[in-house]
């Protein structure tokens, strides 16, 4: 006898049907905040219980792709570095020449500028306090992108079900 459920119209009735090791025999149908599944055989408990278990079960379906906005979210703000009025693309090659640079100014105090490509073809001195300012404001700000990210990352990973998961906005909270 078929068995027809009402559901969260967020909730996924392909995911529901797994959990409860039902056969969808005639489908399902969203109808507004709600979607109606019914199932081909009478598994009423089993499929109450997925019902029941889905904001805690699903948890691993929609965990992994917020990880990964929220690693999206980190790449975007460290592109997005601002050092008074201008801002620097903090790409992985401008950090590697950067802190190459501030590097070699520490261990080489006899060096007052370096020759800095600021995009090919157009070459400019940068004096040696400016260098060592720019690395030291480019460590902090990558660190705190760094930061914001692992904040984020615990608290999906902290979530104890969807509710508490769809609730954590990973837009916002990134340094300026």
């Amino acid at each position: 006898m078929p068995t027809k459920v009402s559901i969260p119209a967020d909730y996924d009735p392909l995911f529901i049907r797994d959990q409860a090791g039902a056969a969808m025999a005639f489908g399902y149908e969203a109808r507004g905040e709600v979607t109606d599944i019914v199932f081909a055989l009478d598994k009423f408990d089993a499929i109450q219980e997925a019902v029941a278990a889905y904001p805690v079960a699903h948890l691993a379906v929609e965990l992994p792709p917020l990880i990964e906005l929220i690693a999206d979210y980190r790449r975007a703000a460290i592109e997005k570095f601002k050092l008074g009025d201008a801002t620097i693309a903090l790409d992985p090659e401008t950090r590697s020449n950067l802190t190459g640079a501030a590097l070699g100014l520490m261990r080489c105090p006899d060096i007052l500028e370096i020759d800095w490509q600021v995009q090919p073809g157009v070459w400019t001195s940068l004096p040696r306090e400016m260098v060592l300012g720019m690395a030291d404001a480019a460590f902090r700000y990558v660190q705190a992108c760094f930061t914001r990210a692992r904040e984020l990352t615990q608290l999906a990973q902290a979530a104890k079900d969807i509710y508490e998961l769809r609730a954590i906005d990973p837009s916002e909270g990134w340094p300026e």
